[in-house]
This record gives C-alpha cells, structure tokens and sequence, in this order.
C-alpha cells in the first residue's frame, strides 16, 4: 500500500512538472501580441486622428504639417488633398 502511494505521489510530481514546463515554453512562444501589448507605454496620450477617429498612442501619431494628428501618412495626404480641392 505504502509502494502504490509512492508511485501515485511521484507520478503527480512529474505531470505538474511537465505542464509547467509546456506551459512555460508556450507563453514565451507567445510572445508576439502579447508582448506588443507590454511594451506600450500606458503614460502614452491617446491622440484622435483627424481624418478617420481612431484613437492613437501619441509615440505613433503621423503629424501634420497644420498641427493636426493623423494615424498613417495615408490619412494625412487623403486630408491634405481633400482640403486643396
């Protein structure tokens, strides 16, 4: 009784030990989103584009040449040549 015991408690011991290892590696593997996420500087404005509404991180905004932000030079020019027409 004492034997099959033993073996239960060492059996658990190696499955949490490989799930904390698989797991381990999984989230380091993940590291794309998540870790885009965690390097954002949550001291960062959030600043509104001026042709479309999307809100932007302050590091990332496009800047006109009137002072307005924009969230890509695509969005700059569209504005840029709707107001010279």
């Amino acid at each position: 009784m004492a034997r099959l015991l033993l073996i239960l408690v060492v059996g658990l011991v190696i499955y949490w030990l490989l799930r904390r290892a698989i797991s381990g590696a999984r989230s380091a593997s993940a590291g794309g989103a998540a870790g885009a996420a965690a390097r954002v500087n949550r001291s960062d404005p959030m600043l509104q584009c001026a042709y479309c509404g999307v809100h932007i991180p302050a590091a990332e905004a496009v800047r006109g040449g009137d002072g307005r932000t924009f969230c890509c030079s695509g969005h700059e020019q569209s504005a840029f040549h709707a107001g010279t027409q």
